[in-house]
């Protein structure tokens, strides 16, 4: 998991999204030089901070991330930008959750939403509704902020927050807006700083709670081997697999792939996101992975998608392939060959 950071250092607490702890699985931080909080509220940046903007994505997506978020709810407002210079999926806020968890309800039930300061959170409204479908004037939609908790200020001074201390007063609140509202069904922890509490409000109201951790794990778990079923062993500390954008890095291809993609109809991006290309012991897969087969093997006959690269090549000739290009495959049993 990639995580995009504003420049910007504070003591997290373990649940906060900056926090490696908060996650069962391998994340990588990229900081954006000079990308504040204040431009990350007000949804806008220099021309300089959006070509660093865009590097911290490329660089996070090269060293083989499987999705992208950010660790601030307002960059909401750089979805699409940062859409437009990945490949992998892009969820830059908790509140991409929202169009799922409204569908789970009933039209008349509510969410409640819980930010850091709810006055804060409106000027997003227009990014809000066109990059996650969340209306903010939606009646179903309950935004409170957490400005007025005892403790809870810390976050706006940078500070380290007493989990412990501000813990009581994040359900007091809750307590407090569910007697006033209830027909309250999930809650949606909008700030970063929000998910250390989410377990305390489960505990207390035997409701869902989302927040950022859910969302990074909703989409982490997509790239999973699923040990209860299905096929298995496919994904094992012996079973390297060369992704596309890995095999791009150390191949030079990632400008290649990137003209390409512009070039594409929406057709044939369809397609590319889908491919798979494999010998009997060496796969490749990923978007990229056409062109990179191709770039290597020229004289290895027809890459075709879904199927192996044909032609006079062998296990022997691809590893030497592989070699010579800086890559490492790792042999795997011909019953674990992964296909399309």
């Amino acid at each position: 998991m990639g995580v995009i950071r504003l420049d910007y250092n504070y003591p997290p607490a373990k649940g906060d999204i900056d926090c490696p702890a908060s996650y069962g699985y391998e994340v990588i931080f990229r900081m954006v030089p000079g990308l504040t909080f204040e431009m990350a509220q007000a949804g806008q940046m220099t021309h300089k901070v959006e070509r660093e903007f865009n590097k911290a994505v490329q660089d996070l997506e090269q060293q083989g991330v499987c999705g992208i978020t950010g660790d601030c709810g307002f960059m909401m407002a750089f979805q699409t930008l940062a859409r437009e210079a990945a490949t992998v999926p892009v969820f830059l806020s908790s509140m991409v959750q929202c169009p799922l968890i409204s569908v789970a309800f009933d039209k008349y039930d509510k969410i409640l939403i819980l930010t850091a300061n709810s006055d804060t959170l409106k000027p997003q409204k227009e990014a809000l509704l066109s990059h996650c479908g969340f209306d903010v004037d939606d009646e179903r939609f309950l935004i409170r902020g957490c400005q007025d908790v005892p403790g809870f200020d810390a976050v706006a001074k940078g500070e380290a927050v007493d989990v412990e201390k501000v813990t009581p007063g994040i359900v007091a609140m809750v307590k407090k807006i569910m007697r006033e509202q209830p027909d309250i069904r999930a809650i949606c922890l909008e700030c970063t700083e929000l998910p250390p509490y989410a377990d305390a409000l489960r505990a207390e109201f035997d409701i869902s709670v989302f927040d950022a951790i859910t969302n990074c794990d909703f989409f982490i778990s997509s790239f999973k081997d699923n040990p209860r079923f299905g096929l298995n062993q496919w994904k094992n500390d012996w079973d390297a697999y060369i992704t596309g954008v890995v095999a791009a890095k150390r191949t030079g291809m990632l400008m290649a792939r990137r003209l390409a993609k512009i070039r594409q109809t929406r057709a044939h991006k369809a397609a590319a996101a889908e491919g798979i290309f494999h010998t009997s012991h060496l796969d490749f897969q990923g978007p990229a992975s056409s062109s990179i087969a191709t770039a290597m093997f020229p004289d290895q006959g027809k890459v075709e998608r879904h199927g192996a690269v044909t032609g006079a090549s062998s296990r022997q000739g691809l590893a030497g392939k592989m070699k010579a290009n800086g890559l490492v495959g790792i042999q795997r049993p011909a019953s674990a060959s992964r296909l399309a």
